[in-house]
Parts: structure tokens; C-alpha cells; sequence
């Protein structure tokens, strides 16, 4: 019964190792994975209010992976200009321009870097949850009236729909350009997915009943 119970119990965490690192990784990037990892030539500048009616940059992006997904971290090629505070935030697609903010994913941020290749970055969120194979718009605000940053343009040749906005985001506009560099990246799958969720209850109750019979 004890070797049965071994089993069982790796078995078990087994399963459990898989639905924890099913989604983990890249959830969406345009970024090299070496050297010059984005295109310092081009850019969407992101401009505060003080300059007429400012400029605020939506990049449209699809998430890799299936199920209810947690975003651990975001990274930006975002260059200083002469303010360095933004907003970044994640919204949903509305017919090809941004929706609603996603719950909780808004992120406040300043940026002191002002040539290739660093990259402003976000690290350990938590509570921020997108779902696999769904597209979703990083927003680029920003942070205070006297400000612009550059938002700089990917070297992968990644293109897409590329939403702006000089009303606060109250009208915007979108055409198909190429986008701005970031990445997205996830951790485990925030909620199990049916079928794991079954194998874990399974191999749970396998485990807890073998228990009881060496205990018999």
C-alpha cells in the first residue's frame, strides 16, 4: 500500500506541476532576443496635454496560450524625453480601438532611459488576468501635462493595429502600422482550465483513498 500511495502522490504532483506551468512564459512579444532588440529610429511619442491636446498610443496584441492567464510582468522600449512619467494600461478590444480597462492593470511609471537597449519594466504584478487567444491593447498615457516620452517602434517586422487618441481616449483612431516594442509576460494559468481541474480532483480523491486503505 505504500508503494501505491508513492505513486499515487507523484502522480499527483505531477499533474500539479503541469497546470501550474502549462500558460508560464511569453504571453505576447515583439522584442529581439538579442543585441539591438528594438528599432531606435522610430517611434510613437507620448505626449502630456501641455503640448496642445497631448497623445496617448494603443497597441493591439493577441495572447498566446488557452484559459484564464495572470500576468507577472511587462516590459517597454519606452525612450525619456523631457518628463519620463506615464501610464501604461491594458483595455480590451472594441471593434479595433480600445474598450475597458482590464481590472486592475494600470501601472504608473517614469523612465530615465534614453537610448538602446534598456527597457522600462513592471515586475511582479499580480491580480491581472487575460484570457488565451484574445486580442487586448497596451496602452501608452502620459503621466503628468508637461511630458513626452518615445514609445520606440519593434525590429521583428511585427505589424498590427495601432490606436491614438488627442481626447483623453474618448475618440480615438486606428490603422494598421507597425508596433510599438514590448512584451507581456505571464505566470501560471490563473484559473485551471476544466479538464485539469478534473484530473487534479481525480488524482486528489486516488490519493486520499489510498491513504485510507493503508491506514485499514
Amino acid at each position: 500500500m505504500k508503494k501505491r500511495s508513492l505513486r499515487l502522490l507523484a502522480a499527483s504532483a505531477a499533474v500539479l506541476c503541469a497546470a501550474s506551468a502549462a500558460h508560464a512564459g511569453v504571453l505576447f512579444s515583439d522584442l529581439g532576443t538579442s543585441g539591438t532588440i528594438y528599432n531606435t529610429s522610430n517611434n510613437f511619442a507620448v505626449v502630456g496635454t501641455a503640448y496642445g491636446a497631448g497623445a496617448t498610443w494603443a497597441n493591439l496584441f493577441t495572447v498566446a496560450g488557452s484559459g484564464n492567464l495572470a500576468v507577472s510582468q511587462i516590459d517597454l522600449a519606452l525612450l525619456y524625453g523631457n518628463g519620463g512619467s506615464f501610464v501604461a494600461s491594458i483595455w480590451s478590444d472594441s471593434s479595433g480601438v480600445p474598450g475597458a480597462q482590464v481590472g486592475g492593470a494600470s501601472w504608473s511609471g517614469t523612465t530615465t532611459v534614453s537610448s538602446c537597449c534598456a527597457l522600462v519594466s513592471f515586475q511582479n504584478i499580480s491580480g491581472v488576468t487575460l484570457v488565451g487567444g484574445q486580442s487586448y491593447f497596451l496602452v501608452v498615457a502620459a503621466g503628468i501635462p508637461l511630458t513626452t516620452d518615445y514609445w520606440v517602434w519593434n525590429n521583428q517586422g511585427a505589424t498590427g493595429t495601432v490606436a491614438s487618441t488627442t481626447y483623453g481616449g474618448s475618440s480615438w483612431s486606428a490603422n494598421t502600422a507597425t508596433l510599438s516594442a514590448f512584451d507581456v509576460l505571464g505566470g501560471s494559468s490563473a484559473v485551471p482550465e476544466p479538464g485539469t481541474l478534473l484530473t487534479l480532483l481525480v488524482a486528489s480523491a486516488g490519493l486520499a483513498l489510498s491513504k485510507r486503505i493503508s491506514r485499514s
